[in-house]
């Protein structure tokens, strides 16, 4: 019988974002005139912004603690106004 292969978690997984194109250029540009010391990867890039972002939020809404599917909205949930 043979073995089963799995390969392990690595804690990433890959996602779709949508935005805007000329930031995406500008990203691009910097990624190909910059040293990879200074700017290692575009996705590099997006996440550590969405750290900040995430670790601000949680030092304004929710005590500095990391949100959990067991915090209580901030906000009231459903379609975001305009949408």
């Amino acid at each position: 019988m043979p073995s089963k292969k799995t390969s392990a978690p690595t804690g990433k997984v890959k996602m779709t974002i949508s935005m805007d194109a000329a930031l995406l250029h500008e990203l691009r540009v910097i990624a190909s005139t910059l040293p990879p010391a200074l700017f290692p990867s575009i996705s590099g890039a997006i996440v550590e912004a969405t750290r900040k972002t995430v670790e601000r939020l949680r030092k304004q809404h929710n005590d500095g603690k990391p949100f959990t599917s067991d915090t209580k909205p901030i906000v009231r949930t459903g379609r975001r106004a305009g949408a």
